[in-house]
């Protein structure tokens, strides 16, 4: 979801996991997800809606 140029996360009834306060959301896996906010970017565990990683000022894919 948009909500006043931030993003966030709603679950398919509608209800709020994650509040509009990231700039983007990118990458939603295996109950993770990256945000960026402020400029730099953190991976949250939505479960628990916990930071789990540091922030970094560029994430990417990684591919053999």
């Amino acid at each position: 979801m948009q909500k006043d140029r931030k993003f966030g996360i709603i679950d398919t009834a509608g209800r709020e996991i994650i509040a509009a306060q990231y700039e983007d959301i990118w990458n939603f896996q295996n109950g993770n997800l990256w945000v960026k906010k402020d400029g730099t970017w953190s991976m949250i565990e939505t479960s628990s809606r916990k930071i789990i990683s540091n922030r970094y000022e560029e994430i990417g894919w990684i591919s053999n």
